[in-house]
């Protein structure tokens, strides 16, 4: 039996978030302590991350990772 492979290109929308890549509830109050970046986000690039298609959104996918890497490590110092 020959294993299939499955792969994701590219992702619009998704996860809202604020400028501090906190996780938005769906009534627009963030998680408290809950981080997301990347592709995957939608906020940080547009709201439907339009423009933000393979190689174009790595250097958001790093700075949002590294804002949220950031905060996440803020929170767990004050709420240790």
């Amino acid at each position: 039996m020959k294993s299939e492979e499955i792969f994701l290109d590219s992702i619009f929308g998704g996860i809202r978030i604020d400028d501090k890549m906190e996780v938005i509830h769906e009534s627009g109050c963030p998680f408290e302590g809950l981080y997301a970046a990347g592709i995957g986000v939608s906020g940080f690039i547009g709201s439907h991350g339009l423009g933000a298609l393979d190689g174009t959104a790595y250097a958001s996918s790093v700075y949002s990772g590294y804002v949220a890497g950031r905060q996440a490590a803020a929170y767990c110092k004050t709420n240790a």
